[in-house]
């Protein structure tokens, strides 16, 4: 009987498939673990003799990072590492990388929609039709969507692909994004601005950021105060951009018209979070990454990425690239 040599971790959350199936672990003389964690404790019982972790949830802080001995490489199943040290990886050689192209369609059309029902009042008037009122006055104020503003801030590909499909409403598009240079934002037609000039101008905000020390509660009763009373704020990146208690008096005393959020400081919610009874926001359940379509996408891109691994060379989209110099990986044929 063959002796397993490589152990792999995928801490999945029920969305993904086994990204390598019984055959697949033969030939690569691996086994894949399936495990759903949240806690630092539950993710180094886990994962603490793994070689390879392909990550949706738990936390992989230092101290959980520092007793993974056996660890080649971290792979994220999407973008966001805010649960992943990457300079304490880094400093004990472990690689770690993402598929940074994942869900770009499915979540700016979902942007896209919800400017739209936000616009046009759809939620609000559904609700009122099934209440037994059908009266089209309930939705005035409306606006026309052409020449209003939409501010985007964070401008990667998500933000690139909403400004190129929006561009056909007629709606003006401005961005605020330090980290990308004034070129290439005007290169999609996009006017750049400073943070407060988008917060006081915008009728449409979307947030396009990952989650940092700089970006945890970027959104607070102070810049929720300078939106216009007409605006939508609008976040499909991270809930924890947002301080929900300043949005909840901002959407309940008026502040701006509504918002849209797909994701929540807390996910799910709480059943008495003040937020699920107000009738000026829209919330879903952190499905704006979701397709068939982007999730096959996503585990064939991983599934290639932990292959490239199990084989002693670096997977594509390195997040850490100066830990090649020291990289566990480098030492691979010693396991």
């Amino acid at each position: 009987m063959l002796k397993i040599k490589y152990r792999i971790v995928q801490t999945d959350n029920g969305n993904f498939s086994p990204i390598f199936d019984r055959k697949a672990q033969r030939i690569f003389n691996c086994q894949l673990k399936l495990v759903n964690v949240r806690t630092e404790q539950e993710t180094l019982s886990a994962c603490r003799n793994a070689h390879l972790v392909l990550v949706t949830r738990g936390l992989f802080t230092k101290k959980v990072l520092e007793k993974m001995k056996y660890c080649l490489a971290i792979i994220r199943l999407g973008v966001g590492v805010e649960n992943i040290d990457l300079k304490s990886a880094t400093e004990l050689g472990i690689t770690v990388a993402n598929v940074p192209d994942f869900c770009v369609e499915e979540v700016s059309d979902t942007v896209i929609g919800f400017i739209l029902a936000l616009n046009r009042k759809l939620f609000s008037l559904h609700k009122t039709v099934i209440g037994g009122r059908w009266d089209r006055r309930l939705g005035r104020p409306i606006s026309r969507l052409k020449n209003q503003t939409l501010g985007l801030i964070g401008f990667g590909r998500i933000a690139r692909a909403i400004a190129a499909k929006m561009k056909g409403f007629g709606i003006n598009i401005i961005a605020y994004d330090p980290y990308v240079k004034k070129q290439e934002i005007k290169r999609f037609l996009v006017r750049t601005v400073n943070f407060d000039y988008l917060l006081k101008q915008s009728d449409f905000i979307s947030l396009h950021l990952p989650l940092k020390e700089k970006t945890y509660h970027l959104i607070g009763e102070k810049q929720l105060r300078k939106m216009k009373r007409n605006a939508y704020l609008i976040n499909t990146s991270r809930g924890r951009i947002i301080n929900e208690v300043a949005l909840y008096k901002a959407l309940k005393e008026g502040w701006i018209a509504g918002a849209a959020l797909d994701v929540l400081e807390k996910e799910p919610p709480d059943i008495n979070n003040p937020l699920l009874k107000l009738n000026n926001v829209i919330l879903t359940p952190h499905f704006a990454s979701y397709s068939e379509e982007a999730f096959r996408e996503l585990e064939e891109r991983v599934r290639e990425a932990a292959i490239a691994v199990l084989r002693g060379r670096f997977p594509n989209h390195i997040l850490n690239p100066s830990v090649e110099r020291k990289a566990r990986l480098l030492e691979f044929k010693k396991f």
